[in-house]
């Protein structure tokens, strides 16, 4: 049953770094699960309707866009993406990054409209929960509405974590923020925190922190000499998350990792 989906053999995948450049999440680590535990509710042969499980998605597809229709919600289960507007309809502004486990497109289930462009950054895939659906599992689902307003809140809680970021006044100050703030996601879905790909371009980290990606690139050799990063190529390790929580004054919404 999907109810009984929680830590098992894909957890321990996470934890190996064999499979950390393209980690996925278990589906009890997944902002689905509280879906997934109501879905365990109906007959085995009923889910199918109401999730469309691990679709492939190459680097640079688009899983949606502004203004389109809202068809569903999706939930990156490896890889990573990137949402982001368009300013004059050519130069890009990111709005965030999604990570395994966690969820594009719950905004735009009251609107109808997605809000944004949602792009993958890297190979990925996703679980899609569809919206014609939705609504029939409302109805049939007491706890479906509370769920969707217990995810919304998670979701509104880290989005404003990520807003704050760019309001810090250094260079220092928002990137450090901007490292913390993954380090705390990763753990929440079940990797290791303190060692990841970063599947971003600095260019798309600057644009997200407001900064120019040679601020973004000095800033970074700044933290690696004072040994508080190590850095190789795309992989990032935290050596000392206290200095970067001491630069940054990032808030945890759990204990801090270790």
């Amino acid at each position: 049953m999907l109810t009984n989906i929680v830590a098992n053999k894909d957890s321990e995948k996470n934890q190996n770094p064999a499979y950390q450049d393209r980690p996925e999440v278990d589906c009890g680590f997944c902002n689905l699960f509280g879906f997934l535990q109501l879905f365990g509710k109906m007959p085995l042969e009923s889910i199918p309707r109401f999730l469309s499980k691990r679709q492939p998605v190459a680097k640079g597809e688009m899983i949606f866009r502004s203004d389109q229709p809202f068809h569903g919600v999706y939930a990156v289960k490896s890889g990573s993406f990137k949402s982001y507007s368009l300013i004059d309809d050519q130069n890009e502004m990111i709005a965030g990054f999604y990570l395994p486990g966690e969820l594009l497109g719950l905004d735009a289930i009251h609107s109808k409209i997605y809000g944004y462009n949602a792009i993958a950054l890297e190979k990925s895939s996703v679980c899609l929960m569809p919206f014609n659906h939705l609504e029939s599992l409302g109805e049939h689902l007491r706890s479906f509405q509370e769920q969707v307003i217990k995810i919304l809140s998670d979701q509104i809680r880290q989005d404003q974590k990520q807003t704050l970021m760019a309001g810090r006044k250094t260079a220092e100050e928002r990137l450090s923020a901007f490292l913390l703030n993954l380090t705390e996601r990763y753990a929440r879905h079940g990797f290791t925190a303190n060692e990841f790909r970063l599947p971003m371009l600095q260019s798309d980290i600057a644009n997200y922190l407001g900064l120019s990606m040679e601020t973004v690139s000095r800033t970074m050799r700044k933290f690696y000499k004072m040994e508080i990063l190590s850095i190789k190529g795309k992989r990032i390790a935290i050596l000392n998350p206290t200095c970067l929580q001491s630069i940054s004054n990032y808030c945890f919404a759990s204990q801090p990792m270790q």
